[in-house]
């Protein structure tokens, strides 16, 4: 997933009115979890 494809995902979102907090919520659970698809997973 391309930074363009984090701009199209939060523009979509917000035109389905999502709350900001959300917004900033799901772009950061999407960015853990492809880093976590990546074997970056710094929780370890």
């Amino acid at each position: 997933m391309f930074e363009c494809d984090f701009d199209e995902f939060k523009r979509y979102m917000a035109e389905d009115e999502k709350s900001s907090a959300t917004i900033e919520k799901y772009l950061r659970d999407v960015r853990s979890f492809l880093d976590f698809a990546k074997g970056k997973d710094e929780d370890k």
